[in-house]
Order: structure tokens, then sequence, then C-alpha cells
């Protein structure tokens, strides 16, 4: 049976540089339209306490785990025909091709939230973050010694041709969520 686009469920992408408050907006945005949300470094944090972590290359390889539970995830639910949000840092050169076969076997209407902030903000929210120790040490920022952020050819909008929505949020406390959800809402008024 195929169905017509109104009738798919939809895949809420909430992507973006690290820092920018994704995981926060997804779970903010699931709370409010009632949808099952997974984010990567749900399943990354909760994979290193039970398999331990003990040095970089463990790390990556659970990172990568990671992503692929996240997609999972998504099947699982897009299998029934339900909607729901997956939130990560997704490279395009890896994601655009994992979404599209995620598309193939399990028809979905895609909407993406790219999260953005200056880039002075960001790099302050980094340091801070990793000097913290309220990050999970299982992600291994400081030994990563990468520059911050990635280049923006490397962290861009995925979903090509399909809705996208920029997210700045480069001041917390000025953030029009109401806008944000009635956006939200509207796309999911015309697909649902």
């Amino acid at each position: 049976m195929t169905l017509t686009s109104a009738q798919l469920p939809t895949l809420i992408v909430v992507s973006g540089f690290p820092a920018t408050g994704k995981s926060s907006l997804g779970r903010r945005l699931a709370n409010h339209f009632m949808l099952p949300f997974m984010g990567k470094d749900m399943a990354k944090e909760l994979l290193c306490e039970i398999l331990g972590c003990e040095d970089l290359t463990q790390s990556q390889l659970i990172g990568r785990a990671s992503m692929r539970l996240l997609y999972q995830f998504a099947e699982n639910i897009l299998r029934v025909r339900q909607s729901c949000i997956i939130e990560s840092v997704f490279y395009p050169q890896f994601a655009i091709p994992d979404l599209k076969v995620l598309r193939e076997r399990y028809p979905y209407q895609p909407l993406e939230i790219f999260c953005v902030a200056e880039q002075t903000i960001l790099e302050e929210r980094w340091q801070r973050r990793s000097n913290s120790g309220e990050r999970h040490p299982g992600h291994m920022e400081q030994a990563r010694n990468i520059p911050f952020p990635p280049k923006e050819e490397q962290v861009r909008p995925l979903v090509h041709g399909a809705p996208s929505i920029v997210h700045d949020t480069s001041n917390f406390a000025t953030i029009d969520y109401e806008a944000l959800i009635a956006r939200v809402q509207t796309y999911l008024d015309t697909t649902l």
C-alpha cells in the first residue's frame, strides 16, 4: 500500500553545531508534541556506563555505535508510521546517505531544525562545558584536541529540497520557543 504524503510520519531531525542546545531543544519539542525522542549522546553515555570507555578509540567506537542505535530507534518508530525526533551533530557525508536509506525503507516527511550560534559564543560554551566536569567523561572532548567549532562545510543542513528551520541559540534567554513551536506545528499540520 502506498501512502500519500499526508499519511506519512514525520522525522524531525534536530541538528547543528555542538553546544547549540540541540538536546534541550529536542526534549522540549518532544514534550510539547508528545513525540518519541532520542539523542545520540543519550545512547553514547549509557553505552559508556555499561561497557566502560577508557580511551579515545573506544569513545569513537561507542560514538559510531550510538549513531547506529539512533537510526535504529528512528526506524522502529517510523516502521509503525509514528513520527519522532532524533538529535545529534550530523555530518552530511555520513548522515545524508543514512537518512536516504532510512527514508527508502520507511517513507517519512522530513523536517530539520538546524541549530546555530555565533562562533565566539560556541567557543565559550564549549570551553565552559569541557571545564565544568559536568559533561560525561565518555565524550573525551579534552583528549580529542580538535578545533572548535567544526568547519562550516562539515556541519550544515542535511535535508536538501525539504523544509529546514534555522534556529539561532546565541542567547538562550531570548529564544522565542513559542514561535518555533508554531512553525513546527504548521509543518506537522500539513503532513499529519
